[in-house]
């Protein structure tokens, strides 16, 4: 199969495990994952979930069915399928959850690329959330609802005093190119001075600095 996939110009990375998953080789751990799902209480969910196995939406009868879920750790994972049923939903944001962009270099494989936007969550190398922040600023510029208090949660913040030019802050976070406005900035130690801009007075009517 390596010389296959590398004869049509495919990548190939050999995988340091020691069964092949989905697939019927998982299938001596089937009832002892049954049984890990048996305490589990299922909802519906909040979202449309596209089902690997169908390659379709999935239905909330298969959803909170544990036998749905042992299904998935022995059968082929119908990714092509799974991409094309979203694209036809329309235009997406894609966001990768996990610390590499490989499935979205499939996922850009199975539809068309440009009419889709494509953002990482992590990245290995990624020492200081870069990644994730520049991702939301993508989001926002883009124009989808982010939920600040969410996405501040946990974090040590500094206030800037509106009546003032000058200030002292220690946060952590980015500067946005497109609006001119700081969306988060990298930690400060030093005051600083920072100006506002507002491109496009009008979405900015009801903007409040606290």
């Amino acid at each position: 199969m390596t010389a296959a996939l590398t004869a049509q110009s495919r990548k190939v990375t050999n995988l340091a495990v020691s069964h092949a998953f989905h697939s019927p080789l998982m299938r001596e751990v089937f009832d002892e994952f049954r049984a890990a799902l048996t305490d589990i209480e299922f909802h519906e969910p909040s979202m449309t979930v596209v089902s690997n196995l169908t390659g379709k939406p999935a239905r909330l009868s298969e959803l909170v069915d544990p036998e749905y879920w042992v299904r998935h750790i022995g059968e082929p994972v119908n990714f092509l399928a799974g991409m094309r049923s979203v694209e036809r939903r329309g235009n997406h944001n894609f966001v990768e959850i996990g610390p590499s962009n490989a499935l979205m270099g499939l996922a850009r494989q199975c539809l068309t690329p440009e009419h889709h936007r494509w953002l990482a969550s992590l990245d290995r190398r990624d020492e200081h959330g870069d990644v994730i922040r520049e991702s939301v600023a993508a989001l926002y510029r883009a124009g989808a609802t982010i939920s600040w208090t969410g996405f501040h949660a946990g974090r040590e913040r500094g206030k800037i005093n509106p009546a003032s030019t000058r200030s002292t802050a220690s946060g952590t976070g980015y500067r946005s190119r497109d609006r001119g406005t700081a969306l988060a900035a990298r930690p400060v130690t030093e005051p600083f001075t920072t100006r506002c801009s507002a491109p496009r007075p009008r979405a900015r009517r009801d903007a409040r600095i606290r």
